[in-house]
């Protein structure tokens, strides 16, 4: 083998991994945001039956709106 081929196996396996590790890193991130969707979901379902956020008090005023720019 001379130095041309070990630099063009070294690319090749280079983007092989660099490759794989890209989809491992998408379906992280699509694993990661299907939990927060949920618990939006949940938060939503929870305010619906008692009328206010999981993270309010019952009957506290509700949170200012940030002013409008």
């Amino acid at each position: 083998m001379d130095f041309g081929e070990i630099y063009n196996t070294a690319w090749g396996v280079m983007g092989v991994v660099g490759g794989v590790g890209a989809i491992v890193v998408m379906l992280w991130v699509s694993a990661r945001s299907t939990h927060e969707r949920d618990a939006e979901d949940h938060a939503r379902d929870f305010y619906a039956e008692h009328g206010h956020w999981p993270d309010q008090e019952p009957g506290a005023p509700p949170d200012p709106l940030p002013p409008v720019r």
